[in-house]
């Protein structure tokens, strides 16, 4: 598996422009934030002010786009565009809320397998940055367990390239994570995994082991949760109204550090 190597011949903003007219090509009307310097989102309050691809588009084709900072509006041009994580998504009629999973070195893809019990993740939209084992995977969360989650990160001892500890982030409310053909502060841009872009595959539904790992509640109350998430999950997988992954395809094995590095 090898991360799609960004167009450098093609203007920074067109490159955008062609990025967000992929996702209005899924018809799904993901909640994205615009992206100035070093990842950081624009505008106060971000989190509860998303925009869709066609705002985002109209505003690059302009002079930028309009957000509050500090009590005054600004018109500032982005750099790139992210994904609200924790906000609510509908697919066929069934609203689910997205999370990302971010695997931030080699000892991170290790812990996936380790807390998966080596279970392979489902096959799911995908993207890198290009640094050597990071990767990010997007999942759905049913609805009935918007309340029951949070973000988490796990540490997993281990120093990375940067000299930063690697860790794995369950990322949900308040949060964002930046979508390719971004650009990215070191590697130049975010790119999708081959085969795992947003118009190449649907966001498949969390794992049970996931949402465990995400639960508020632990012990005896938490336990019920776990076992209702097991539940919840197997019927909105059967049920025949609503399909958000699909059925057949081979699992997807989390991006593996040589993968990355030599997609880099």
């Amino acid at each position: 598996m090898s991360a799609t190597q960004p167009v450098n011949s093609i203007p920074r903003k067109q490159k955008l422009i062609e990025g967000l007219q992929r996702i209005i090509a899924t018809n799904l009307d993901l909640p994205l934030v615009p992206i100035a310097n070093n990842k950081q989102p624009i505008g106060d309050r971000w989190q509860q002010r998303p925009f869709t691809a066609t705002q985002l588009i109209a505003a690059l084709s302009q002079e930028g786009v309009e957000v509050p900072i500090k009590n005054q509006t600004q018109k500032i041009q982005p750099l790139g565009f992210g994904l609200i994580t924790g906000l609510s998504l509908t697919i066929r009629g069934f609203t689910h809320y997205l999370m990302a999973l971010d695997q931030d070195g080699a000892s991170a893809y290790r812990k996936i397998d380790e807390l998966s019990g080596g279970e392979s993740l489902p096959k799911t939209v995908a993207f890198a940055s290009g640094r050597p084992g990071r990767c990010q995977y997007l999942f759905l969360i049913p609805e009935q367990y918007k309340n029951a989650i949070k973000t988490k990160k796990i540490k997993t001892g281990v120093i990375g390239d940067d000299g930063k500890g690697e860790q794995l982030e369950f990322r949900w409310k308040n949060l964002q994570s930046v979508l390719p053909p971004s650009v990215h502060p070191t590697t130049g841009s975010y790119r999708w995994v081959e085969g795992c872009a947003i118009d190449e595959t649907e966001i498949a539904l969390a794992p049970d082991w996931i949402i465990q790992q995400m639960l508020i509640e632990q012990g005896s109350r938490g336990a019920a949760v776990e076992a209702r998430v097991g539940r919840g999950v197997q019927a909105l997988e059967t049920s025949s109204r609503v399909s958000p992954v699909r059925r057949g395809l081979p699992p997807l094995l989390p991006c593996s550090p040589a993968q990355l590095a030599s997609a880099g």
